[in-house]
């Protein structure tokens, strides 16, 4: 039996190409972070280094 592997599956196997956030102009990625709790934030640094 054949089966298709899953969207999922495919999308974690493809690395972004580029950090969505950083390409939004600084004010709207302050306010963006503005609205995260202090975790989030935390979280979000940790899962990236460009930040």
């Amino acid at each position: 039996m054949h089966q298709e592997p899953s969207s999922a599956i495919m999308l974690q196997s493809t690395p972004p190409k580029r950090n969505v956030l950083l390409g939004l102009p600084i004010e709207l990625r302050l306010e963006l972070y503005s609205h995260l709790s202090s975790f989030t934030l935390l979280q979000l640094s940790l899962a990236t280094s460009f930040l």
